[in-house]
């Protein structure tokens, strides 16, 4: 789960993640779509953007409770925050910045 302002730099941790996973795919913002899946030689990795989503309904509509439980997938969202009750216990969840000068800081959340 990625947080973080706009710019602060959620697709691009997702387009290093990709890409440590093996993928050769372009990676892109799934504002628009909510949902791009990419094919990897290490594992699937479907990306999700909660940004202009409404309800946590459309979220579970395009088969989230499936892709949470796809073995060896990679499930990476982007504004997280936005629908906390439908993550994982087991989530990663990250809080990206920008700091004065334009460095980014990575900050892993609890609970």
């Amino acid at each position: 789960g990625l947080d973080g302002e706009l710019g602060a730099g959620k697709t691009e941790f997702v387009k290093g993640l990709a890409d440590g996973l093996g993928c050769e795919d372009i990676v892109t913002s799934p504002t628009f779509t909510l949902l791009h899946e990419y094919r990897a030689s290490a594992a699937t990795l479907y990306h999700l953007d909660f940004y202009r989503i409404e309800r946590a309904e459309e979220i579970i509509a395009v088969g989230w409770d499936a892709l949470l439980e796809e073995p060896g997938a990679v499930v990476a969202v982007e504004w997280a925050g936005r629908f906390p009750e439908l993550l994982p216990p087991d989530c990663i969840r990250l809080q990206l910045e920008v700091n004065p000068g334009g460095a980014r800081r990575v900050t892993r959340l609890l609970g």
